[in-house]
């Protein structure tokens, strides 16, 4: 028998001595006889009816009864809730409670799950979206959703309002990339505050990773002997999708690493700010904001419509940086790709910023249009040389066999292979 059966009163009549029908019922935890003190037996089985539908109602009217501050710690439970790391969670938990503090004082005749309305969820949102970005509530409006999507699998809830939710039009604005210039202010302030604040920036900027996985990075990740660093980013980990990237040191990023004795390189690469971004991210944020206001930068502007200052120039720039560094530089984007770990070319044009230089370069390469000669094309003369120095053909060799040498250490996928060859084909 089934665990749901035995949750379900199951009952019978039986005919004492005495003459009387008796209601025998047993459910998981107890088995009951109750005299009905009729000696009809039809109408002893109308009693028995009604006794069993009765009773079956509590039983689902418990069952879709949740109290709203237990809604999360139900979820947590369902084996249709999603896997999320400690911290996430803590996070998702309070984001739920703060919903459940809310509905007790907006709506106190509310008192379980399954009496949250489409409307109330509504007018949750919208007041939750004053002083919010729209990516910020849709994110919330996607976990709500979840859980309510889990629970009603689960059979708990009946419907799941949080559904009808329409999403807010996105109003959201990327963090801008770092120039140079601006690159060049950071680190020497940096290194004036000490604490590894100037390693963490060194390792940001050269590597493209998030400030997560620059606190977090460990010794095994780097292996000095390849040049290289391999790891999963902490934002897909959680995930199946979650793969390793494999960056390659740079010179620069070297010499912070070799600051290190070999004898010492156990854990976590950056201790300080790891215990800083694991326990006291608040003072994290600090160091970090101010590093780039000693170097005159603003780190947030003011948004008509919002009540709070919007993050624009943060830790996150330097990776929009590095990949603009790295694009303009003529790195085909699929390489690019590849090492931020991106899914998807599309999320890495987001982080792309061409500069003016290479806007010119694309603009000036479309040829001359003179209108009173009848709208004929004049193409700017390009110097076509007699026949390409040997040094030429050394370097195209030698590029091809480095893009071999990438695909064949699984450090790029065959399609970022191919594509690194129609690159190095037509730039040469």
């Amino acid at each position: 028998m089934s665990r749901r059966s035995w949750e379900r009163p199951v009952g019978h009549l039986e005919l004492k001595k005495t003459g009387y029908w008796y209601i025998v019922v047993r459910t998981k935890d107890e088995f009951t006889a109750t005299n009905t003190h009729c000696r009809n037996k039809a109408a002893a089985q109308k009693m028995l009816d009604e006794f069993l539908s009765e009773a079956r109602r509590e039983i689902e009217a418990a069952r879709n009864s949740i109290p709203l501050a237990k809604v999360w710690t139900q979820y947590e439970e369902s084996p249709n809730s999603c896997r999320y790391d400690a911290t996430a969670k803590r996070k998702k938990r309070s984001a739920w409670l703060a919903v459940a503090e809310w509905m007790q004082d907006a709506h106190p005749e509310v008192d379980d799950a399954s009496k949250v309305t489409v409307a109330m969820a509504n007018e949750y949102m919208n007041c939750y979206r004053e002083g919010h970005t729209a990516s910020t509530c849709n994110n919330k409006l996607k976990l709500f959703s979840g859980m309510f999507d889990a629970l009603w699998r689960d059979g708990i809830i009946q419907s799941n309002p949080w559904r009808a939710v329409r999403r807010f039009p996105n109003d959201s604005i990327a963090r801008r990339e770092l120039t140079v210039e601006e690159v060049g202010r950071i680190l020497p302030e940096a290194a004036e505050i000490g604490g590894e604040c100037h390693a963490l920036m060194m390792v940001g900027l050269y590597t493209g990773l998030r400030l997560g996985d620059c606190c977090t990075l460990e010794w095994k990740d780097v292996d000095l002997a390849r040049m290289i660093i391999q790891i999963i980013p902490r934002k897909t980990k959680k995930y199946a999708c979650g793969r390793l990237v494999t960056i390659p040191v740079h010179p620069q990023l070297l010499g912070v690493f070799e600051q290190t004795p070999a004898s010492a390189r156990e854990g976590y690469v950056l201790p300080g700010m790891a215990d800083l971004y694991l326990n006291h991210n608040s003072l994290l944020s600090d160091r970090i904001r101010g590093v780039f206001n000693a170097a005159g930068i603003e780190t947030s502007v003011m948004i008509e419509g919002r009540s709070r200052p919007t993050p624009y120039a943060t830790f996150h720039s330097l990776r929009h940086s590095f990949v603009s560094f790295a694009t303009n530089s003529g790195v085909p984007l699929p390489v690019v790709q590849s090492i931020v770990g991106h899914h998807s070319s599309a999320m890495t044009r987001h982080y792309y910023h061409a500069n003016e230089e290479a806007l010119r370069k694309a603009v000036d390469a479309v040829p001359d249009f003179d209108e009173k000669r009848g709208g004929d094309a004049t193409v700017r003369p390009v110097p076509v040389p007699a026949a390409a120095p040997q040094s030429h053909v050394r370097s195209l060799l030698e590029r091809m066999k480095e893009a071999s040498v990438l695909f064949k250490a699984g450090m790029i996928t065959e399609d970022e292979f191919n594509a690194l060859r129609r690159h190095i084909l037509a730039t040469a």
